[in-house]
């Protein structure tokens, strides 16, 4: 596996290059002119971060893209390397997948594609691949940092902080100041009092769409066919429109899209005369107006639109235009998609009246979510179900091995699979009563379950390549469908369960599962030797280790795999400190165990850099007292730290 595939599945080269590509003319000139900006570049500003808050609407992320370009090109002109420019750009449909750990490796990545990394990082980086291992949160920020120091000077844009994580935004942004005098931060977001506290040091630009811009915007929309042709001849009304949509806009661009789209309407320039006048001033009158548009066409344009709707309110994550189609396509009851029911991509963008970008934006989510009880009177997940399976289950579907298959081939062959595959079950959890008997026909078909499978790195089955029902409704936690499963006779020894319902982290499954008399707590993979504990360790699932712990049954606390790794060596290799101290305050566990490859508890940690974990096992007497421990502490001093410890052996 490739390290920069391995880093993270984050891409955020590409999401600039996208949200570069919709800027207009010269727009945000003004802000790469301000002083205040110049300062931050030059660094001579009073501090290194700079927060630019703006209200929703305003093309805050569209900026943030302009910005790293503009960044970009001083190495350009300068004909020179010594500055990186890198970014994160936050997204509230990915805040499970956006970690302050996953956007860290979001940064080394980019690194790595623009510049390569340093022998000693790209070194470790393998060890961590070949032993499936991952860094500490510590020594992952001590590897960036060290990796910056190569760089005279780092710009790091972050987009829309308010759409990431409340409770991690401060350690974010922390961690981030932390990484050197020399890294200087830009942030953008929502102007939020909590965000602003982060910030009360820092210098502050407030983002607006000056009336240059948004005029700039206005002028580009102009050349429409109905509008050209209204305005052919007539000053007037090209004064008008730009005088008006710029009035009610109100610096935001979002508003004067829509404002722009609703002018576009109208079919003669007394009708557009009129249009001009009503223009609300605020979003949500805008999207209330608009929306009006979509009820005011014919019967299956309306329909259309709703259905598009629907998907971008409740869909797991963003699809693609692409993905849309193929989603809107799909067929209840049919064994194959018909191209010929496949919409055209403007026709999509048309029938929405403008509600629907080719990215549908923070601010329109919200509102379809805010009138969903209004808008979707039937249930939407029900609906989405039924699309991803029976795309799952189409007899022309190609798909293979998650382990063999390239992901960008099988996305390129089956434009639906990867959304059904990997979010199917999301939405199935919410309808399990309603649909149960359509989701374990599905399960039921062997072939159906390799291609929900497809895009895993491995499989959530014991014993077995491809997952049997039962696991594979555990791995996903539909507790109704095991429920029925169990009832309806399938076995627990043939079709064990717990390690599924374990790796997917699923506390009350694994509870109704240890329930269960047939289901062996202590069950190791005949292949790898991993119990249920190791599994549950080495994803950090606390919730689930208690309860395991907590079993009666139990017997395999310090049992280990055919690397001979017990469950606390797994909670060491995945960084997880929290599993490591509820393991090592369980009484019995052993602390002086050595791995196949004599590797010590302790020698394992500090070779992680994981201080932590370290100043934990430092604090068991068997270890404290180890004619071992002086020996490691003094061999990995360096990634240590040492001098925090103060350790007499």
């Amino acid at each position: 596996m490739h390290v920069l595939s391995w880093l993270t599945d984050l891409n955020f080269k590409s999401v600039q290059a996208e949200k570069l590509s919709q800027r207009v003319g010269n727009t945000g000139s003004w802000f790469l002119k301000s002083e205040q900006f110049q300062r931050w570049v030059e660094g001579s500003a009073a501090s290194s971060c700079l927060w630019c808050p703006g209200n929703p609407g305003v093309g805050k992320t569209i900026l943030a893209a302009i910005i790293i370009d503009y960044l970009q090109s001083l190495n350009h002109k300068k004909n020179t390397v010594v500055r990186a420019v890198l970014s994160i750009f936050c997204d509230y449909r990915s805040a499970a997948a956006q970690t302050v750990a996953s956007l860290l490796y979001g940064l080394l990545k980019q690194l790595g594609q623009g510049h390569g990394f340093s022998s000693a990082t790209l070194s470790f980086f393998h060890e961590c691949l070949f032993d499936e291992t991952r860094p500490s949160l510590d020594l992952l920020i001590e590897i960036l940092s060290e990796e910056l120091r190569l760089f005279h000077r780092v710009y790091i844009v972050l987009d829309a902080l308010d759409e990431f994580s409340g409770d991690n935004r401060e350690v974010l942004i922390n961690t981030i100041k932390s990484l050197g005098a020399h890294v200087y931060l830009l942030v953008t977001s929502r102007d939020i009092v909590m965000i602003g506290s982060l910030f009360k040091k820092d210098a502050r630009l407030h983002i607006r769409a000056v009336d240059d811009d948004i005029n700039l915007y206005i002028e580009s929309r102009l050349s429409c066919d109905r509008l050209s042709r209204h305005i052919k001849g007539r000053g007037d009304l090209r004064e008008a429109i730009l005088t008006g949509v710029a009035k009610k806009a109100r610096g935001m661009f979002l508003l004067a899209g829509l404002h722009m789209d609703s002018l576009a309407q109208t079919t003669n320039r007394k009708m557009l005369r009129d249009a001009i006048n009503k223009l609300p001033d605020n979003m949500a009158d805008a999207y209330d107006q608009t929306l009006e548009r979509v009820d005011s066409q014919g019967i299956h344009d309306k329909a259309l639109a709703y259905r598009i709707f629907g998907w971008i309110a409740f869909a797991k994550r963003p699809l693609t235009v692409l993905e849309m189609r193929y989603a809107l396509a799909v067929e209840k009851d049919t064994a194959a998609l018909d191209p010929d029911n496949l919409h055209d991509d403007d026709l999509l963008g048309n029938v929405c009246a403008g509600l629907v970008t080719k990215i549908p934006d923070y601010t329109a989510q919200e509102y379809f979510v805010s009138r969903k009880d209004v808008l979707f009177p039937d249930n939407i997940h029900d609906t989405i179900t039924r699309t991803c399976l029976t795309y799952m289950s189409f007899d022309n579907l190609v798909f293979s091995s998650g382990r063999s298959a390239c992901p960008q081939q099988l996305a390129e062959m089956n434009p639906l699979l990867h959304y059904s595959s990997s979010c199917w079950a999301y939405h199935a959890k919410k309808v399990e009563l309603l649909m149960k008997t359509e989701i374990i026909a599905f399960l039921c078909i062997k072939r159906n379950r390799v291609a929900a499978d497809t895009f895993r790195a491995t499989f959530c089955g014991t014993d077995s390549t491809t997952p049997l029902p039962l696991q594979f409704a555990a791995y996903h936690g539909l507790v109704h469908i095991v429920e029925a499963l169990l009832i309806q006779g399938a076995d627990p020894q043939k079709e064990p369960p717990l390690m599924a319902a374990v790796q997917g982290g699923h506390l009350e499954m694994v509870k109704l599962l240890l329930s269960q008399t047939d289901v062996d707590i202590n069950r190791a993979d005949s292949v790898t030797r991993r119990t249920p504990l190791m599994e549950a360790a080495s994803h950090a699932h606390e919730e689930v280790v208690k309860v395991i712990l907590e079993s009666k049954h139990l017997n395999s606390l310090n049992a280990v795999d055919q690397f001979g790794d017990s469950a606390l060596f797994w909670a060491i290799s995945r960084s997880c400190p929290g599993v490591v101290r509820i393991l090592l305050a369980t009484p019995g566990i052993n602390v002086t165990l050595h791995n196949n490859s004599g590797r010590s508890l302790l020698a394992h940690a500090a070779s992680l850099g994981q201080n932590d974990i370290v100043e934990m096992l430092l604090d068991q007497e068997d270890i404290a007292w180890s004619p071992e421990t002086q020996q490691v502490l003094e061999f990995y001093a360096e990634k240590l730290r040492l001098e925090r410890y103060r350790i007499t052996v």
